[in-house]
């Protein structure tokens, strides 16, 4: 198959995914047009160096098309930006609700990408460590993006909030 074609069905199930979100959630035109934007800036700024890193230097996934920077540019304002755009969706979820969000964006995009491949994990050892670092590595993503958002754009994550009570 054609790494072009797998990459646009791969960016074809995360749109969906953040369409899908946003119905349930009942957003307007207006708000997503800016969550898109603020979310392509990001994709782009963060997705080349994550790739970079994580993926070339750290060798933890490799991409069929390779680690050229045409591919990293495109690739972070569509990929990274629409991830980054899911996560947005998110900012009313708690801890727990967030963490289920993510985990069933994440199943959508590995049995995506699965089917389609444009990244394969290098990591071998069994499924179920696979599995754990694959749901890390999409926690940890998703967390320090709230993290950063929340800083950059002023944006408030209730996933981020933290209470200490006492009895």
């Amino acid at each position: 198959m054609n790494p072009w074609i797998a990459f646009s069905v791969v960016i074809a199930a995360q749109l969906c995914v953040f369409l899908v979100i946003a119905i349930l959630q009942k957003r307007s035109i207006g708000s997503l047009l800016l969550i898109l934007g603020k979310a392509a800036y990001l994709g782009f700024v963060f997705g080349i160096p994550f790739d970079l890193c994580i993926g070339q230097y750290l060798t933890i996934y490799s991409y069929v098309n390779g680690f050229g920077l045409p591919f990293l540019m495109v690739k972070g304002f569509l990929s990274f930006g629409l991830w980054a755009a899911t996560v947005l969706l998110l900012t009313e979820k708690r801890l727990l609700e967030f963490c289920l969000y993510v985990g069933v964006i994440c199943a959508v995009y590995e049995i995506t990408n699965y089917i389609f491949p444009v990244w394969q994990w290098s990591i071998n050892d069994s499924v179920f460590i696979e599995f754990c670092i694959v749901l890390v590595g999409y926690f940890g993503l998703a967390l320090s993006g709230a993290v950063v958002t929340s800083i950059l754009f002023k944006i408030h994550f209730r996933c981020l909030e933290w209470r200490l009570t006492h009895t």
